[in-house]
């Protein structure tokens, strides 16, 4: 595996990590004003999420490696991810499934490579 595929695989937790903030109860959250059904099942859409990456992280690298590298991701997705959308709700909220999205495409494409 190498670091395009890494790369992409951790970005892949930044939607997730959104939909787990949408379903709480920050008062950030409802400056960013996310969709109803984003709220009433971001808990499970995180999970599902979370799910997923795992199994591909695990694999794409192996059961040890692909954990940490979810772990690390889902760490590193959440500190960066608390003071964005506390500075910037609305935007932070758009831009979560961009990075999303251009993560699985990193990482199918450092796959394909």
């Amino acid at each position: 595996m190498n670091g395009l595929t890494e790369m992409g695989l951790a970005l892949t937790g930044v939607a997730p990590v959104a939909a787990l903030f949408a379903a709480g109860k920050a008062r950030a959250c409802e400056d960013a004003a996310p969709p109803r059904w984003l709220m009433s099942c971001g808990r499970g859409l995180a999970l599902a999420g979370a799910l997923l990456q795992l199994l591909l992280a695990i694999a794409i690298s192996g059961p040890m490696a692909g954990t940490v590298l979810v772990l690390t991701a889902w760490m590193v997705c959440g500190s960066l991810f608390v003071p964005l959308v506390n500075a910037w709700p609305a935007l932070t909220f758009r831009f979560s499934a961009a990075l999303t999205a251009t993560g699985a495409l990193l990482a199918l494409a450092g796959t394909l490579a």
